[in-house]
């Protein structure tokens, strides 16, 4: 064990030694990996969780609540199973950035931004965000803030959510988690029998609700649609076009995961690394014999791409069941707590 963990001072090597003790489920070697290797790297969200994990799987519930605790302070993939182990409510840490009426009032009166609101009204999204950013490289901070609030005001929510990340300004969750398009998504997603929330997350965390977005692979607009995708699931040829009209992406984003779903048993987490990967895939990692908890089984993804993007569609998708929730005064079991009970295997 010694010789292992002095290999563990690269943090690639540490997440892949983790995620090996993870399959074994060895509880005990977890936490003399995580408590032994180097403190910068095991200081992380991710490490904190499963050594909470293992101190409970261990016996140690006073450690373990201690470190969930820290971790359900915060709004992360983590702070949502850590407050679902807990049985907490989850923290949005919502801050809404503050913005004066005067700077927003000074920057209507520059061209450029009345230039780019007229090029967005017009549908001519690259021309438009291409004087957004001119301006937006010339201006203060705070004038910048006023962007934000006005692209928000316009419904021209991608410009929101880059400029505050760019900006490290994460905890506006309205303006960086809108309702965007939420009439159409939901609609959509009643019709194939797909949870609105989740359909919401997808495109949040596909295209940032770029409706005009393209991928290097080609997909498309909102829910990033593939044109063989398309044609797959209406058995017709689609240009790739068509595939940039809203209605049209959300409702063949929606019917493509119901397809996922009828292929893993309704799986939501199976079906939302399949949205990435692929079906075919995913069904190679799932366990051929017996089951092993959901959080286990997403850390153990071999593909780190896929890996976090389902940690952040789950993410997003326990954001956006708050907020519609909040909006509607509806009550339904969090995202995580069913996260949280979750076995993959053969059963799924």
């Amino acid at each position: 064990m010694s010789k292992a963990i002095e290999l563990n001072q690269d943090n690639e090597v540490l997440r892949w030694h983790l995620s090996y003790l993870l399959s074994e489920q060895d509880w005990l070697s977890i936490i003399n990996l995580i408590s032994q290797s180097p403190p910068l790297l095991t200081a992380g969200n991710e490490y904190q969780y499963w050594l909470a994990r293992a101190y409970e799987q261990t016996g140690n519930d006073s450690l373990a609540q201690q470190l969930y605790s820290q971790l359900a302070e915060h709004r992360h993939y983590y702070g949502f199973l850590a407050s679902a182990r807990l049985g907490r409510a989850i923290n949005l840490e919502n801050q809404p950035i503050v913005v004066s009426a005067d700077t927003i009032a000074n920057l209507l009166r520059r061209p450029e931004i009345m230039r780019a609101y007229e090029l967005f009204q017009l549908e001519r999204y690259y021309e438009a965000r291409r004087e957004w950013r001119h301006l937006q490289g010339k201006l203060r901070e705070s004038e910048q803030l006023a962007m934000v609030e006005l692209a928000t005001a316009w419904g021209w929510h991608d410009r929101s959510i880059f400029a505050l990340s760019d900006m490290g300004m994460l905890n506006d969750v309205d303006k960086r988690f809108p309702l965007a398009y939420v009439e159409l998504l939901s609609s959509e997603a009643h019709k194939y029998n797909v949870e609105p929330e989740w359909a919401l997350a997808i495109a949040r965390r596909e295209s940032s609700f770029m409706p005009d977005a393209v991928s290097p692979a080609n997909a498309r607009g909102l829910m990033q649609v593939l044109p063989s995708t398309a044609r797959y699931l209406e058995k017709r040829r689609m240009s790739s076009r068509q595939l940039l009209n809203p209605k049209l992406n959300a409702k063949l984003g929606n019917k493509y995961l119901r397809y996922l779903l009828d292929k893993l048993d309704n799986n939501v987490v199976l079906a939302t690394a399949s949205y990435n990967a692929g079906w075919r895939r995913v069904k190679q990692w799932v366990p051929q014999s017996g089951t092993v908890p959901a959080d286990i089984w997403v850390e153990t993804i071999p593909y780190k791409e896929t890996r976090n993007y389902v940690k952040a569609v789950m993410a997003y998708k326990q954001i956006y069941q708050t907020k519609l929730a909040d909006k509607s005064a509806s009550s339904n079991p969090s995202v995580f707590a069913e996260f949280s009970q979750l076995q993959i295997g053969e059963q799924t």
